[in-house]
């Protein structure tokens, strides 16, 4: 059974993964998500196959604050590119800049295409690799390309 004394226990561990990683912008937004994850994480706890509550924990704890890390970057990431796109183009209607982002993906080649489609969905590169089939070399060349080519189509939109 659960209580509340036992969140409370294990609490410093939230504090000393917030810590370690130096999160200090959205430090309360991280600790709730990291608490409420720990609530579900004791709720499954099996002490046979662990050996101890803390270190099982720890790691499960450390490993889903990089996944919200991640996440908060990929959000971030797909902000600045929103915001460079609509700034490169000032303020033309949504159709414009659907006609826009279709043309731009005409550029692309079907792997390069494949890719983006991929990325957007959230996939980590090297799940990028096994859906296509391809070395993640071969994938961090598409994403260079990708890259290149999108900023390629902004300065000649600018002209």
């Amino acid at each position: 059974m659960l209580k509340k004394d036992d969140l409370e226990q294990y609490q410093y561990i939230i504090h000393h993964l917030l810590h370690r990683y130096n999160i200090t912008y959205d430090y309360d937004e991280f600790f709730q998500l990291l608490l409420i994850r720990m609530w579900q994480l004791i709720t499954q706890y099996d002490p046979t196959l662990s050996l101890s509550l803390s270190s099982y924990l720890y790691s499960r704890l450390r490993y889903y604050l990089f996944d919200l890390l991640r996440s908060k970057a990929r959000q971030i990431a797909m902000a600045d590119i929103a915001h460079t796109h609509l700034h490169a183009i000032d303020s033309i209607s949504i159709t414009e800049n659907q006609i826009l982002l279709e043309q731009f993906l005409k550029t692309l080649n079907t792997h390069e295409q494949r890719w983006i489609q991929l990325a957007y969905l959230g996939y980590k590169q090297y799940e990028i690799a096994h859906h296509m089939n391809r070395s993640l070399s071969s994938v961090k060349l598409y994403k260079k390309s990708v890259k290149n080519k999108f900023f390629s189509f902004l300065n000649y939109g600018k002209e």
